[in-house]
């Protein structure tokens, strides 16, 4: 069996091995969104379940808004930068914390429960 290359398929396989094989060339994901990006949002959440309060840690400065199961704002806490939130005064349920930058919005899935006595 032989191999029978055009001119085109050559140039498109070479150019193909140069352009990403060098480990220096990024090409950008489907939905458009790097996920190496330097100012990669983190953060860490706990506890989760909570019950009066929790500690949100970020990496960077964000708004956070807290959302209900409908997607309903509930509380908004623009330029946050981490630390305790007060969340005794919601109800009992599932929400969603949205922290927010220019760049990036990351999701998160809060559980509130009843406090024990």
């Amino acid at each position: 069996m032989r191999l029978h290359l055009s001119l085109v398929s050559l140039f498109f396989l070479l150019f193909s091995f140069v352009f990403v094989a060098d480990g220096n060339t990024t090409i950008p994901p489907k939905d458009g969104i790097y996920q190496d990006d330097p100012e990669d949002l983190s953060f860490m959440l706990s506890p989760n379940p909570v019950r009066r309060g929790c500690v949100l840690q970020v990496n960077q400065v964000v708004d956070l808004v807290i959302l209900d199961l409908r997607g309903q704002e509930i509380q908004r806490f623009p330029g946050f930068s981490g630390g305790s939130l007060d969340l005794k005064d919601l109800e009992e349920g599932i929400y969603f914390l949205q922290l927010i930058t220019p760049n990036v919005v990351r999701t998160q899935r809060l559980v509130k429960v009843e406090e024990r006595n």
